[in-house]
């Protein structure tokens, strides 16, 4: 099993490859756009430059968690949750909120800016660990105590649906049920919880031409080539040019105006046509070893703070990469979702470094050994009502 500077170091190694591998894609997929652009002062590496001081303003806030005390972080984490809901609210104020493409997600400030939902899934993440910690050992016990945690996700869903921002949605959606599920809520709730979820979805498509089209787009892609289905059949094409081993480094033809998006939502077709399928496989092992080391971090957490934002963490990288992935191979209907540490995104890759910064602390200040104490048995055990035995 691996120890705790192995799973420490195998966070680190992870998220600074994925940052400098990002940099490279970046500027392979952007340097035709932004060196053909007057928008982009015909700089070719506009997009990279602009990537890099978020990467280092990601570290810096990296390095500054890696100082704080278990008491600050708890303390603040109310106030953070409280931030991120502000946040969303003000994109809709005139003059604070910037529109693009009829979507309202980003805020100005002094000379950038932010996208603050980027940062609300992992307030969300947070909030629900505190009360966790709160709680303690009985967290779950009784159905209240997901109360607080609920009204969070809740009004965080509206204030992203009137963006729109859906892809978001679903993704703390995701989150919230999953941090849930593992903290042992009833599953003859959860069920009917989750089905009623999936139903107010369906209904919310069907009742929009709007999303109507862009489904049967995503089913049937080649009947709208030139039109709702265009992105969905470039990126099909750069996966096929690539085929096992890629066309190599910058010698992919997508980006030449083919695929609009390439350097944020379809970044990673540009990796399968230039780096292949065994580039491909690649990034998704890194995905998947990177939430397994999140994992085993969350086992050996000290408190349930600890236990939950690792495994929160984890998840939500996890979760996202997998619906970018989806959606560049025509899994899932298209929803605007970058690939963590690779696409381009400032706030994105700021609110990634923060949050892995906490974990990696958390994982320093973590038990030598987990041994055989899953503290997630201890909620199974309640949700399928088998006595509890042992450490559970």
């Amino acid at each position: 099993m691996l120890n705790r500077r192995t799973e420490t170091l195998g966070i680190v190694v992870s998220v600074a490859a994925l940052c400098v591998f990002g940099l490279l894609m970046l500027y392979s997929s952007s340097y035709v756009l932004a060196g053909s652009s007057r928008a982009y002062n015909f700089d070719r590496a506009f997009f990279v430059k602009r990537q890099f001081v978020g990467i280092v303003m990601g570290f810096a806030f990296f390095l500054l968690i890696q100082r704080l005390d278990d008491s600050t972080i708890k303390k603040a984490v109310p106030w953070v949750t409280l931030g991120t809901l502000a946040a969303l609210a003000l994109v809709f104020v005139p003059h604070l909120g910037v529109s693009v493409k009829g979507a309202k997600r980003w805020l100005r400030l002094a000379v950038v800016n932010v996208q603050p939902s980027e940062f609300a899934r992992y307030g969300l993440i947070a909030y629900f660990a505190y009360k966790v910690d709160r709680k303690g050992e009985d967290f779950g016990a009784q159905l209240k105590d997901y109360l607080p945690v609920a009204a969070v996700w809740f009004v965080m869903s509206v204030l992203l649906l009137l963006e729109p921002d859906y892809g978001m949605v679903i993704l703390v959606t995701g989150i919230f049920f999953f941090l849930v599920f593992v903290t042992g809520f009833p599953m003859k709730i959860l069920a009917p919880l989750t089905l009623a979820g999936a139903a107010a979805l369906g209904v919310a498509v069907v009742s929009s031409p709007y999303r109507m089209k862009r489904i049967f787009a995503f089913l049937n892609p080649l009947e709208h080539a030139r039109g709702s289905g265009y992105q969905v059949v470039q990126s099909l094409i750069a996966f096929a040019n690539g085929g096992a081993f890629g066309t190599g480094i910058g010698a992919g033809k997508q980006k030449l105006f083919y695929l609009p998006e390439i350097h944020t939502d379809y970044i990673f077709s540009v990796i399968g046509e230039e780096l292949g399928f065994f580039g491909v496989a690649a990034i998704a092992t890194i995905f998947i070893l990177f939430l397994y080391a999140c994992y085993r971090v969350s086992l050996r957490a000290r408190d349930g703070f600890g236990r939950i934002f690792a495994l929160g963490v984890g998840f939500s990288v996890s979760l996202s990469a997998f619906m970018n992935m989806c959606v560049c191979l025509k899994l899932l209907p298209p929803k605007g979702m970058v690939l963590p540490f690779i696409s381009y995104g400032r706030s994105s890759v700021i609110a990634h470094l923060a949050a892995v910064g906490l974990v990696v602390r958390i994982s320093r200040m973590g038990r030598e050994t987990a041994k055989d104490e899953d503290p997630y048995r201890r909620w199974w055990h309640r949700r399928s009502r088998l006595p509890r035995t042992g450490y559970c």
